[in-house]
């Protein structure tokens, strides 16, 4: 039932746990057994053990959009997370959220601290993050406060760690609805798929608006051409979307219902927006914080 968060990992005091892709293409914890002092810490931080409220505890329910339309379009539904990681970056504090690496072969968190850098955060990565090297980040900075934004489960081991003294308090946790996490057996199948049409990958899009917010596209660049197509007939998103290769625990997943963010965003998916094709972004404060900071 791992959720492959990462928040073992960080919160081992012997580093005796790294964070690894199994024979099925999922990040797990791998501990090495002489380095561990049996300490319970990792149990302590799972979320398997310890999860948060139920989510109907919010603070309202509201639809926001970016006025930068530049930033509303390249975002994936309507760009409160850029908006709200541009205004924190801004005050000095960096962001800590998942990127593509520079090969596309991972996604992993990392420590965002300059409005330029803002882009790699940019769309959504429907592949796990590794959110253990940004953790490490994140510490070796110091920063006052930090903005960290993650799937429920990633948040929930944060808010963990920070329940327990091992991460800061001067945290503001940002989750969203989360579909599951598929496996990266399947994503670097699709990388190869994809280098056969257009070469080696030079840019890649899980959300562009080409064709509107709803019927949104998979846009690629490589050295040998282009690749766009919509989500309803990209061979990747078929699998992902029908739910054929995710990670066992997102069968069952409790976090659809609970969350230990401040604050949950996703589409405003609906009736009320279904003529609206620049993307509207549905936020939930969860917590007296994050509705200080959203209004």
């Amino acid at each position: 039932m791992c959720f492959g968060c990462g928040a073992c990992a960080f919160a081992c005091p012997t580093r005796a746990i790294d964070m690894i892709i199994d024979v099925d293409g999922f990040l797990i914890p791998y501990v090495d057994e002489e380095l561990c002092s049996q300490c319970g810490l990792c149990d302590d931080v799972c979320p398997i053990h310890t999860r948060a409220d139920d989510i109907s505890l919010h603070h309202g329910v509201y639809a926001a959009w970016a006025n930068d339309e530049k930033v509303r379009y390249e975002s994936s539904s309507g760009g409160v997370i850029s908006v709200l990681s541009r205004a924190w970056v801004s005050s000095g504090q960096p962001v800590l959220g998942a990127i593509f690496s520079s090969n596309y072969q991972l996604v992993l968190h990392s420590a965002i601290r300059d409005i330029d850098g803002l882009s790699k955060l940019a769309g959504s990565k429907y592949i796990q993050s590794n959110l253990f090297p940004g953790l490490l980040e994140l510490k070796a900075l110091d920063a006052d406060h930090v903005l960290i934004v993650g799937t429920p489960c990633q948040i929930q081991g944060v808010r963990n760690l920070v329940d327990r003294g091992i991460m800061r308090e001067t945290v503001l946790l940002v989750d969203m609805f989360c579909h599951g996490v598929p496996s990266y057996l399947l994503w670097r199948a699709y990388l190869g798929y994809l280098a056969k049409r257009i070469g080696v990958l030079t840019s890649f899009s899980f959300r562009n608006k080409h064709s509107g917010w709803h019927d949104f596209s998979i846009s690629a660049r490589g050295t040998r051409g282009n690749y766009l197509r919509s989500h309803k007939k990209d061979i990747y998103m078929r699998f992902y979307l029908g739910n054929y290769c995710l990670r066992r625990p997102c069968y069952v997943c409790p976090f659809s219902a609970i969350s230990a963010a401040d604050i949950r965003v996703g589409d405003f998916w609906g009736e009320r927006y279904k003529h609206d094709e620049r993307g509207v972004s549905l936020v939930v404060p969860l917590t007296a914080t994050g509705k200080e900071v959203f209004l």
